[in-house]
């Protein structure tokens, strides 16, 4: 009876010094055989790569090279890198983009002009905040004080909306105040009488 002593075939990792016969152990990434330590899985594209061209991304995991130039934001305030997916400030007074958790715990939002802020907006007026406050986001609401003692508890309240179709919306705002002086009254006193004033550009 012949004795086979072929010998078995030896496999090799294109990147390490890694050999093995079984080739089960290997795997094509861009036309080349990797082991196991020299290989990676993206977990945006799903398909394996070269583990020295991958990058960490916050949350998520690894992400090859082509992901990580396209898909990814990075932080300049925390240097960390995350899916473009999540939400990204841009920081007026820092030039800077930031991811939301650097932006909820050191920055601010400036309702009048619409901006995010390291330091409070110094640019839209008074308030012990920087801002002035004349307008408010749609969702804001408001703790009305009421006056009078209506024996059935109900209240008269009032709505007055104006557009503002062209210039500056805090200009515009403090002009409309000045000529309607009872809104700018009851808008500084807590919206007396639940009379409202809402402004939209």
């Amino acid at each position: 009876m012949p004795i086979d002593d072929e010998e078995p075939t030896e496999y090799g990792c294109g990147s390490c010094s890694y050999t093995t016969t079984n080739e089960d152990d290997l795997m094509f990434v861009d036309d080349t055989l990797l082991c196991e330590d020299c290989r990676a899985w993206c977990n945006n594209c799903e398909e394996y790569t070269w583990n020295d061209n991958t990058h960490y991304v916050e949350g998520i995991g690894d992400y090859c090279e082509s992901c990580w130039e396209n898909h990814t934001n990075y932080c300049e305030r925390c240097s960390n890198t995350y899916s473009d997916s999540e939400s990204m400030y841009h920081i007026e007074d820092r030039g800077e983009y930031w991811c939301e958790g650097c932006y909820e715990h050191e920055g601010s939002y400036c309702e009048d002009c619409d901006q995010y802020f390291r330091d409070d907006c110094e640019g839209c007026g008074e308030g012990s905040n920087g801002r002035s406050k004349l307008i408010h986001q749609y969702s804001y609401k408001p703790n009305p004080r009421f006056f009078g003692d209506d024996k059935h508890g109900l209240y008269f309240g009032l709505e007055l909306e104006m557009e503002i179709r062209s210039g500056n919306l805090r200009e515009s705002s403090q002009y409309i105040q000045s000529k309607v002086a009872i809104v700018s009254t009851l808008k500084m006193i807590v919206v007396l009488v639940g009379v409202d004033m809402l402004a939209s550009s």
